[in-house]
C-alpha cells in the first residue's frame, strides 16, 4: 500500500500544483487587465509634447526633436529691421570716397554763404553806381579797390568752406 499511497500522494500534489499554477495564471491575467489602462495612460503621459514660451519680447518653442526655435515679437522684428537698415546706410556712407562727401559738405556750406555774398555784391554795385564809379577800372586790380576787397573776401570764404568740408568729411570717416 505504500506504493499506492505514494502514487496517490504524488497525483494529489500534481493536481494541487496544477491548480496553483492555474490560479496564478488567472491572477496574472487579472493583474494584466487591471494594469493595462494604467500602463497606456503612463505611456501617453510620458510622451514628449512640444511646447512654447512667449512674452511681449518674443518667444521660444521647443520642437518635437527637443530643439529650441527662438523668435522675436513683431515689434522687435521691426526694430531689428530698422537698425539693420540704419547700420547698412551708415557703413555704406563710411565706405564712400571722402572726396564725394567733401563735395556734398562744401556745397551745403556754400549754399548758406551765397545769398549773403550776392547781397554784398549788389550793395557794392549800388554804392559804386551812386558814386558814379560803376565802370571804373584800375590797372592794378581790374576794378575798384572795393570790388577787389569783396572778391578777396569771397575767395577766402570759399577756401574756408573747402577746409571745413575736408575736416568734416575726415571726422565722419573716423567715426
Amino acid at each position: 500500500m505504500s506504493l499506492l499511497s505514494e502514487i496517490l500522494g504524488l497525483g494529489g500534489g500534481a493536481a494541487l500544483a496544477t491548480s496553483a499554477y492555474n490560479s496564478l495564471d488567472d491572477l496574472a491575467g487579472s493583474v494584466r487587465q487591471d494594469v493595462a489602462p494604467i500602463a497606456e495612460q503612463t505611456a501617453e503621459m510620458a510622451t514628449f509634447r512640444p511646447f512654447g514660451v512667449t512674452s511681449t519680447l518674443g518667444g521660444a518653442n521647443v520642437n518635437a526633436q527637443g530643439g529650441v526655435d527662438v523668435g522675436l515679437s513683431p515689434q522687435q522684428q521691426a526694430l531689428q529691421d530698422l537698425l539693420g537698415t540704419g547700420a547698412q546706410s551708415m557703413f555704406s556712407q563710411a565706405m564712400q570716397a571722402p572726396g564725394m562727401r567733401e563735395g556734398d559738405v562744401y556745397e551745403r556750406i556754400r549754399a548758406v554763404q551765397r545769398p549773403e555774398e550776392e547781397r554784398q555784391r549788389l550793395a557794392l554795385e549800388e554804392r559804386l553806381a551812386n558814386q558814379g564809379r560803376m565802370g571804373v577800372r584800375t590797372s592794378m586790380f581790374g576794378g575798384t579797390p572795393e570790388q577787389f576787397a569783396t572778391s578777396q573776401a569771397q575767395a577766402e570764404a570759399q577756401n574756408q568752406a573747402a577746409l571745413m568740408a575736408l575736416q568734416q568729411a575726415q571726422s565722419e570717416q573716423a567715426q
